[in-house]
């Protein structure tokens, strides 16, 4: 799956303002009323675009190195799961999913990548976040080649 990465979350990592393994992260599912600006530097224009609950990246995160590909990734073995009821929108259609440093609020997160998976037309069922195998980067891939 293709994503692009948010300037200002390049900038937060680089600058070492994001701990992928002990900050907060959280996923957005987002509809087309949410046009991708690499330039954002806040979650508070994507909040437009929004479907249903955001949830919580699992707690067990790490960061990979894999020497042989020459490439680290961030990975999670945690299951990222909109419930039906719950988190899941009822209706709309899913065309991206954000992956943002969740503090306090909108205003306060920053956003990382944007996620472009297939178009979901949602009906209220659970909704399932596949991230990349490992060979291929995991969740978000850095890589020197």
């Amino acid at each position: 799956m293709a994503y692009k990465v948010f300037t200002e979350g390049l900038h937060q990592i680089n600058s070492k303002n994001v701990d992928w393994v002990n900050d907060v992260f959280k996923l957005c599912l987002v509809s087309s009323s949410y046009s991708f600006d690499i330039e954002s530097t806040t979650m508070t224009p994507l909040a437009a675009g929004r479907l249903g609950t955001d949830i919580t990246v699992g707690a067990t995160k790490t960061i990979v190195k894999d020497a042989a590909n020459h490439f680290t990734f961030w990975k999670t073995t945690a299951t990222m799961k909109w419930n039906t009821g719950v988190e899941a929108p009822a209706s709309g259609t899913v065309v991206a999913v954000a992956l943002y440093k969740f503090i306090t609020n909108d205003a306060g997160s920053t956003p990382i990548c944007y996620f472009d998976p297939t178009d979901l037309v949602s009906n209220g069922g659970d909704i399932t976040f596949q991230c990349a195998s490992d060979a291929n980067g995991g969740m978000f891939k850095l890589s020197s080649t």
